[in-house]
């Protein structure tokens, strides 16, 4: 499956995902005042997001939570956590969404297994486009409108020609 980033003046999506068959072991749902967001796991109690998620307030509430290891929203074989801080860029811009980037500390540890991992990195020397390897993006939407808003992959391919 190939896919194609669109990037507008208001548009930044990936078009031709496919529903995730198992949890993406890195990534996060993000529940902070009533706005849904993705999150990445740095490490048991970080989470990595967008700071536009969280504009313009940064305080939490109890009803705050990330849920991990799941496919679909509230699924009961994930981990749900609290949110204990939200910490965005210094420098963020909410007009030009620069800096567009916020830590998420937890109030408990997550329990890392198959289904919840941290973020792995690639090695320094990592060169997609000679190796031919694949990058995973993953993500939280919907396929169509109407439908339950699911865990969404895709493999993105390297392509210097585009």
């Amino acid at each position: 499956m190939k896919s194609v980033i669109i990037t507008g003046q208001s548009i930044n999506k990936i078009v031709g995902g496919e529903n995730a068959p198992s949890p993406i072991p890195w990534q996060a749902k993000v529940h902070v005042g009533g706005v849904l967001c993705g999150g990445t796991i740095i490490d048991e109690t970080t989470i990595l997001s967008a700071a536009h998620c969280f504009y313009p307030s940064t305080s939490t509430s109890i009803y705050d939570y990330i849920e991990a290891g799941i496919t679909v929203g509230g699924a009961l074989d994930g981990q749900k956590i609290s949110v204990r801080e939200v910490i965005t860029h210094p420098m963020y811009n909410s007009m030009k969404l620069d800096n567009d980037i916020a830590i998420l500390k937890l109030k408990s540890s997550l329990t890392f297994n198959d289904t919840v991992q941290p973020a792995c990195l690639p090695h320094q020397y990592f060169t997609p486009e000679d190796t031919g390897d694949l990058a995973v993006v993953s993500g939280w939407g919907t396929t169509s409108e109407g439908i339950e808003i699911i865990m969404l992959y895709s493999d993105l391919v390297y392509d210097r020609n585009q």
